[in-house]
């Protein structure tokens, strides 16, 4: 532990910065994911930033940058920082929440399409996107704009294009009656084309009242 100290200081020395050890890297992270960071100005946000991409502490005024950050979060936390060292006790994992749409579902190879949708459907990462759309949108169905409880939503894909890797706009909430009329009246080939031509589709919007009017109206007017 001395030698590697000592290496840190002589590095300093030389002019090529404090180099940072993995626990001190973790550390600043930790720092990012709190909420307080939003008050910390953007300068010493970039000082931060710069710690974790390079892994070192460039100079006296970047060591002054990063030890602003941490007295803006906890006045306390400085006592973990000790110039030009950083004092840890224990490792600190930062939490990081996963967006819903940023999750990848890998198929099996070893099942058919339909056997990898039905077990698709049954995952945590379906189940998460689900949950976030439900939040996001409410519990009303996108086609008769009526209210139903959420287990008689059905989510239904816009387009498979993206399968396992959604876009929001991909995904529509439908009852389970709007759902069973759609796929009685259309193959998917014709839903996915129809998709493509609105814009929702170009704009990234979920705006299911943009679908074909005639063809809506074929089977619910």
């Amino acid at each position: 532990m001395k030698n590697k100290k000592i290496k840190r200081l002589k590095a300093a020395r030389n002019n090529k910065g404090y180099v940072l050890s993995k626990n001190q890297i973790i550390f600043l992270k930790y720092l990012k994911e709190n909420k307080r960071y939003k008050n910390v100005l953007p300068t010493y946000k970039g000082m931060v930033t710069i710690s974790i991409n390079k892994k070192k502490i460039i100079n006296s005024k970047h060591l002054y940058g990063v030890k602003e950050a941490i007295k803006k979060i906890d006045i306390a936390l400085l006592q973990r920082f000790n110039s030009p060292t950083l004092n840890i006790k224990k490792e600190i994992k930062p939490k990081t929440k996963i967006k819903p749409f940023n999750e990848i579902y890998i198929a099996d190879k070893k099942l058919t399409k339909q056997q990898n949708h039905k077990k698709y459907l049954k995952s945590p990462q379906w189940k998460r996107k689900r949950n976030y759309l439900l939040n996001k949108r409410g519990t009303k169905c996108e086609i008769c704009k009526n209210n139903f409880k959420s287990e008689n939503l059905d989510l239904h894909h816009r387009t498979y294009e993206r399968w396992g890797v959604e876009r929001q706009a991909d995904l529509s909430f439908l009852c389970k009656n709007c759902h069973m009329k759609l796929h009685e009246n259309f193959t998917i080939g014709e839903l996915e084309e129809d998709y493509k031509t609105t814009k929702a589709y170009r704009k990234n919007r979920i705006i299911y009242q943009s679908w074909n009017k005639d063809m809506l109206q074929k089977i619910f007017l």
